[in-house]
């Protein structure tokens, strides 16, 4: 199987039945003009992550309180992290750093 063919139907640490890909939502978020993405089936919170690591405005709806609830932290993550690459651009990650020592 090449990169990006792996069937996440199969993956055992996926956090939704359907849940998609990072790197295709990313992509598609990429390739619309619309000023603000709705998700309106946010289930884990893909679409919104891909939007918050683009930057993007997004808005999200989910019925399912558990669902709801692992999009939530997933997309705290997304935004904490987006916050250490804005504020902190100058600072290597762990394993940069010791490939930089080397």
């Amino acid at each position: 199987m090449r990169a990006g063919e792996e069937n996440y139907v199969h993956l055992p640490q996926k956090l939704h039945p359907a849940q998609k890909p990072i790197d295709v939502m990313t992509s598609l978020v990429k390739h619309t003009a619309a000023p603000v993405v709705i998700d309106p089936f946010m289930g884990s919170g893909t679409t919104l992550a891909a939007c918050i690591r683009l930057g993007r405005p997004c808005i999200g709806i989910e019925l399912d309180p558990a669902y709801f609830t692992v999009a939530c932290d997933r997309l705290q993550a997304e935004v904490d992290a987006a916050r250490q690459r804005t504020f902190l651009p100058h600072v290597q990650a762990p394993t940069q750093a010791a490939e930089a020592a080397d």
